[in-house]
């Protein structure tokens, strides 16, 4: 009974902490991807010029209905905005109905399968049309991902390995526009004018510690002189905190090169808080569990053999010890690891 219970606490446990994950990813993924500037940004730098030529960027509009079913929340972001195909250099010209259906890929999940949950996506999408009344939406899939794994864009007929030919056109056939932000060249994100620099940067290097080092001033530069963008920002920088393997005075020392003072103040100011509410989580779990140093010591033997090793980034040792970012990089520093 006892190790029953002990599973399903634990079980628990995972639950929580990946839904708490996503949760995270999901608030910092929408409110830049709702953001119109942000999408014109992404379509402008990561689609193909012949096919954004047919868009109506004029009148790109956010969709605010979630075509993600709600057993499929914990598990993606899903943003659409929809515009119009223009056709000026067809005969019979025209303008179709366009829906942009965004779904940003977590890093905790498998892309294996995405052709299914993207025609669940467009399914949900023709449904309201059918509902509404109106022609059905042209849907062009684009899949965000920001995992550390090898994605492989494959047609769905791909899970089919040993199926003839002339079988394949019972099968659905249809491709996706693919992104994986750690692919995108730093020198490019460290360019791009609006905010999708940041979001992306942030999605490529807060688990890199020497470009966290030296370059984690990048990650804010694009909103400096944006008051406007302050919501997005304390988000962004609440995000950027909590997840990047940077030490207090490392961050202090590279946000000498912002311009934007109050910028920095903001990011010091949430560093502290998240420091204090750690610590504060930390006291309550040591009267919880026993002596939470006294176990965090237990582990430093081990933590000192994986950063020997060098295999895993200090998040993964962070994840796999269970036990806070800061107390890995305090080892490293002690042991010049």
């Amino acid at each position: 009974k006892y190790l029953f219970l002990t599973l399903q606490q634990k079980k628990h446990s995972m639950e929580e902490k990946i839904t708490n994950i996503h949760q995270e990813h999901d608030k910092l993924f929408k409110v830049f991807f709702k953001l119109k500037e942000t999408l014109i940004e992404y379509l402008e730098n990561f689609f193909p010029p012949e096919l954004l030529a047919f868009i109506a960027i004029e009148e790109l509009e956010l969709d605010d209905t979630s075509y993600i079913s709600p057993d499929m929340k914990a598990f993606y972001s899903d943003v659409v905005h929809r515009s119009k195909l223009k056709l000026p250099n067809f005969e019979d010209k025209g303008e179709i109905p366009l829906a942009l259906a965004f779904l940003l890929e977590h890093k905790i999940l498998s892309e294996d399968f995405i052709h299914l949950q993207l025609m669940h996506y467009e399914q949900a999408i023709w449904r309201k049309d059918i509902a509404d009344n109106r022609p059905l939406t042209f849907v062009l899939p684009i899949v965000i991902y920001q995992g550390k794994s090898k994605w492989e864009v494959k047609p769905f007929v791909a899970h089919f390995p040993h199926l003839p030919p002339p079988f394949f056109k019972y099968l659905p056939s249809f491709e996706y526009h693919f992104t994986n932000a750690r692919d995108v060249d730093t020198p490019k994100l460290e360019k791009l004018k609006g905010i999708l620099g940041s979001l992306f940067l942030a999605y490529k290097h807060l688990d890199d510690i020497k470009y966290l080092d030296q370059h984690i001033s990048y990650l804010f530069k694009s909103f400096e002189g944006k008051p406007n963008l302050k919501e997005i920002r304390q988000i962004y920088v609440a995000y950027v905190v909590r997840n990047a393997v940077i030490s207090g005075e490392k961050l202090k020392q590279n946000l000498e090169t912002l311009t934007d003072k109050s910028i920095k103040s903001e990011i010091m100011t949430t560093y502290q808080y998240i420091l204090q509410e750690g610590e504060v989580k930390g006291k309550l779990e040591g009267k919880l569990e026993g002596k939470l140093e006294g176990k965090l010591e237990e582990k430093r033997l081990g933590i000192i053999k994986a950063l020997k090793r060098r295999k895993l980034t200090i998040a993964e040792i962070s994840e796999d010890f269970e036990v806070p970012v800061e107390f890995v990089l305090k080892i490293r520093t002690e042991t010049g690891l």
